[in-house]
Order: C-alpha cells, then structure tokens, then sequence
C-alpha cells in the first residue's frame, strides 16, 4: 500500500498529537500527586514545627525560672516570688503539653508531650513545694 505525502504527513501529525497528549495527562497527573503530598506535609509538619517551637519556649521559660529560684538563695522575698513564678512556669508548660499529648496531628511532639507528662508526674512526688517561713 502505497501512503501519499499528505496521508504520511497526516498520520505524523496524529501521532505527536496524541503522545503530546499523553505527556499532558501524565503531567496533570503527576501535579496532583505532588499537590496531596503538599497539601499532607503542610497539614501535618506545619502545625508540628509551631508546637515544638511554643514547646521549647515553654522549656526555656521553666529553666529561667528555676535558675531564678536557685539564685535567690535565702532571701525570702526574692525566693518566694521565684517560687511563684516557677509555679507559674511549670504551669504553663502543663498547659501546652496537653493538647499536644492528645492531638495526632502533632507527630514527634505528641510522642514527646505523653513521655515528659508521664515524667513529670513520677518526679512530681519527689519535689515538695518551698513554703517560705
């Protein structure tokens, strides 16, 4: 079977319309899986990295306050204002462990929220409170 030019030109033509198709589907295809990866990483890693950065200042917070209360020695004005608000630090770090320890979504920082609750608590009963005199 002989093709005249025009059929041969014709038949080309379909043929890279077609694979310039199949490159078009292919790519939208593969756009839509990279954009649910995305979509997955912001909703998990996003919320994930604000907890740890609140967790960690929450943990500095304590630690400033706990050198506070060491620092104070036996004055006990200064020593009983830093013995609230070392109460006050302890707190407000019980405060942000407890949604974390909850959430799924929170990734590394639930797993690390449900270990220091769970040491907090057996310590807790070693640490007596200081009542100034």
């Amino acid at each position: 079977m002989k093709l005249k030019i025009a059929t041969k030109l014709g038949l080309s033509f379909a043929v890279v319309l077609g694979l310039m198709i199949l490159s078009g589907l292919l790519t939208c295809l593969k756009f839509l899986d990279i954009r649910q990866n995305v979509d997955r990483m912001t909703d998990i890693r996003v919320p994930s990295m604000e907890a740890a950065r609140v967790l960690q200042d929450d943990f500095d917070y304590v630690a400033n306050k706990s050198r506070q209360a060491i620092l104070a020695g036996t004055d006990p004005a200064r020593k009983a204002a830093a013995q609230v608000a070392f109460e006050e630090g302890w707190a407000r770090l019980d405060k942000t462990l407890e949604p974390l320890a909850r959430s799924p979504n929170a990734g590394p920082c639930s797993k690390i929220a449900t270990g220091w609750q769970r040491l907090r608590k057996s310590c807790r009963k070693f640490v007596k409170p200081n009542k100034p005199r």
